[in-house]
């Protein structure tokens, strides 16, 4: 019950030291400008008692008592209680509707990605299975989490807010809750469980998500794409190998939701467990080691700094934080009583935990790896002209794991005063060559394609000459994975010169009219020539070289290096041809890879 005001601060120390000598006896007064301090002689027996009695009385005049061990001496200091400022929940109840919205979102994405079928991301079915396998059991564990350690709080009698749960973006969707302890911890004992309360419930929570968790990834079996370049991917704890030895799951398939929901619930809890500052480890380390526990709080500083040097730059991170809020934790009220050897055994007992949920790298995302092999199929040797290209066959295997765009060029700079190219490829379904315009191609994670590098003669040389070049690939949206593959590219002289006779002369109705076309190659290797012989309608026309009995519109012609070839061009008339038409009839000539390289046209008189 409430006292009536003190007239004075004489009267208010009489007042509180008549309380205290109910429990201690008192030998010496030390007075501050906010607190007066006691020196007593107790029974370190009737010590907890005792000062439990003594601080449920001293509340009821908004003071409290704080003792310590110092130079021998016991020493209690009482100072006034601070009020707590009353709150509402509206503000708990914002903040859950918030991370619930970013959890579920989260899930979604998860859930979208499990199963392939990111343009559904936004679907009911995607909304509730969101929220189903991930949003909700990751709630669940914080939820849990926190919880313990409120009604820890409740039972110690001290005053606690319900949980606030933080937001955050994906891909987990919150930074974890927390609670606020609005009145000093009375001893060790209270501090202990506060500190391993929030941690065990949530473990308690996260193995079960956990198990079903790892059990739907067996069942639904999703293997890893292939292409896995830019995606997210996690480090499982050992804890995940323990519960593996009772549900295998097969390597390289795609964690379930719920068990990244799991996974999620480990992390918290090793984190909340580090032994630094005011975490939950850092409350369990306190009440064992008292005082001594900055030197182990210190020491886990360093091992996030050095973690965070070679490991994860995130625990650095973390560590900076932990800093900022302090290192120093505040003692218990009572932090003479030390805990029995029964809670130093579970407080090791989290230690296991800490060490069965702790990774060094949490989470990360795979580097985008463009490399890919190539080899020119057969020789690296080949001849041009000014009528003749060369293609080399390259076989292209992709060896990263994204779908990568491949630029051809010819080297050195050079060559290509002399030398073009061109770049087509072997579509692997239909078989069929496909030019390229930009010079690209398109290789997917692990496959083969067939590239087409073919080169030709730009300008005609004076006499052969061979260069030394080299087909340059590289990665388009990463040049450092870049291959150069070297060609040597003989330049040829020569070319083909054509002869008809005769160009003009006139045909009679329903007549036949022979032609000779010579044809001399200047070129010092064997060539190929395809003759194709276009009349107009009616009208007929057919070659032949040495055999009439082979003639037709088509002729295909292989000459020796540096020869002359005769072909004979006949051409008939039909009946009903106007007198005094004038009609033309064409010989075009192809070479192989270069198109059409002449148009031999013939004028003829109908008389």
């Amino acid at each position: 019950m409430q006292s009536s005001p003190v007239p004075d601060a004489a009267a208010e120390v009489e007042f509180i030291k008549s309380i205290v000598s109910r429990y201690f006896s008192v030998y010496e007064i030390n007075l501050a400008h906010d607190s007066v301090s006691f020196k007593c002689q107790l029974n370190p027996a009737l010590l907890d008692e005792n000062f439990n009695r003594l601080r449920a009385e001293l509340a009821k005049h908004d003071y409290t008592p704080m003792i310590a061990y110092r130079g021998g001496e016991y020493i209690l200091t009482v100072g006034r209680l601070p009020k707590p400022t009353p709150r509402g929940i509206w503000l708990n109840i914002v903040m859950l509707i918030f991370t619930l919205s970013t959890t579920i979102f989260a899930g979604m994405l998860l859930w979208s990605g499990y199963i392939g079928q990111g343009d559904k991301l936004f679907s009911v079915e995607t909304i509730l299975m969101g929220a189903l396998t991930f949003g909700l059991p990751i709630l669940a564990i914080l939820g849990t989490h926190e919880m313990g350690h409120y009604l820890t709080a409740k039972r110690a009698g001290l005053s606690a807010s319900l949980p606030f749960f933080i937001p955050a973006p994906p891909p987990i969707g919150t930074f974890g809750a927390f609670i606020s302890i609005r009145e000093p911890i009375p001893d060790r004992k209270t501090l202990f469980n506060l500190g391993i309360s929030g941690p065990l419930a949530g473990f308690v929570v996260a193995v079960p998500v956990a198990v079903i968790g790892l059990i739907l990834t067996a069942q639904g079996a999703r293997p890893v794409p292939e292409e896995t370049g830019g995606s997210m991917y996690i480090t499982l704890p050992f804890i995940y190998d323990i519960i593996g030895l009772f549900i295998p799951v097969p390597e390289n398939y795609v964690l379930h939701p719920t068990a990244m929901a799991g996974w999620v619930g480990f992390l918290v809890t090793a984190i909340n467990l580090i032994p630094a500052g005011s975490l939950d480890g850092g409350h369990i380390a306190r009440a064992i080691l008292g005082q001594n526990a900055r030197y182990l709080s210190w020491a886990s500083v360093f091992a996030l700094f050095l973690i965070g040097a070679f490991f994860n730059f995130g625990w650095m991170l973390f560590g900076l934080i932990v800093l900022f809020l302090g290192m120093e934790h505040a003692p218990p009220l009572n932090d003479i009583t030390k805990l029995p050897w029964g809670k130093k055994a579970l407080g090791a007992a989290m230690g296991v935990i800490l060490i069965t949920s702790f990774v060094l790298v949490p989470m990360g995302y795979v580097d985008m790896d463009y490399s890919f092999d190539a080899e020119v199929l057969g020789s690296s040797r080949g001849n041009v002209s000014m009528m003749f290209n060369h293609t080399f066959p390259v076989l292209i295997t992709s060896t990263g794991n994204v779908i990568t765009e491949l630029k051809f060029d010819l080297g050195p700079s050079s060559v290509k005063n002399l030398l073009g190219y061109s770049v087509s490829y072997r579509d692997p379904s239909t078989g069929t060559n496909v030019s390229s315009q930009s010079n690209e191609v398109v290789v997917k994670v692990g496959r083969n394609l067939t590239a087409l590098f073919t080169v030709y003669q730009k300008e005609p040389v004076l006499k052969q000459v061979t260069v030394n070049a080299s087909i340059l690939i590289y990665a388009k949206n990463d040049t450092r994975f870049f291959r150069n593959l070297p060609i040597e590219v003989t330049l040829l002289s020569g070319n083909f010169t054509f002869a008809v006779t005769p160009m003009s002369t006139t045909i009679g109705k329903n007549q036949i009219r022979n032609f000779s076309i010579e044809i001399n190659s200047s070129y010092q290797f064997e060539t190929s020539l395809e003759l194709l012989a276009i009349s107009p309608a009616g009208w007929s026309a057919w070659m032949y070289s040495d055999d009439p009995t082979n003639a037709s519109n088509r002729l295909v012609l292989n000459l020796p290096p540096l020869s002359n070839i005769s072909v004979t061009l006949v051409v008939s008339s039909p009946e009903d041809v106007a007198v005094g038409e004038l009609v033309s009839i064409s010989v075009r000539v192809f070479s192989a890879g270069l198109g059409m390289v002449e148009e031999i046209t013939i004028q003829l008189t109908v008389v």
